[in-house]
């Protein structure tokens, strides 16, 4: 596959190890745990733990385009994907270590919405969520491709 724009300078699954790289590289140097808030309950987990996770879940998605890529629709939606998922991974992280998945400060009360400390994360709230339904989409987009692509291929055979 090549890129979109006629450029095939570097592979989807490439550029997929490449990104997991700089992510597993990048939590290795960033200390501490976040609160994740859900509910009634409050777990700790460690930012070096969730950024290495999801380097892993990049790296499936390289090799899935490594080996899949006979099957797959378009070049055009491969980089889509990768694209709008790396793009929409970025703001979710990046914040993460300083505010926690609940966007609220880290162990801090987060019962009065009202508070002064607390306005300046609203931003960063709209961002995540923002980011959040687009990598939903980007999903959806990975899943049209690959049904289309195996519907193609069981056409193709008839």
């Amino acid at each position: 596959m090549s890129h979109p724009f006629g450029l095939s300078i570097i592979k989807p699954s490439t550029f997929l190890v490449l990104v997991a790289t700089i992510l597993f590289v990048c939590s290795l140097f960033i200390p501490g745990v976040m609160d994740i808030h859900f509910r009634n309950k409050n777990w700790l987990v460690a930012t070096p733990l969730l950024f290495s996770i999801i380097a892993a879940l990049l790296l499936l998605f390289a090799a899935f385009y490594h080996f899949c890529s006979a099957i797959l629709y378009s070049g055009i939606l491969t980089w889509l994907h990768i694209i709008i998922t790396v793009l929409c991974i970025v703001p979710f992280l990046v914040p993460l270590p300083y505010t926690g998945i609940a966007g609220a400060p880290r162990r801090a009360y987060g019962g009065n919405s009202t508070w002064s400390a607390f306005r300046s994360f609203s931003r960063i709230n709209v961002l995540i969520a923002i980011a959040t339904l687009s990598l939903c989409g980007a999903q959806l987009i990975f899943l049209f491709h690959i049904l289309s692509g195996i519907l193609r291929r069981i056409r193709r055979r008839r």
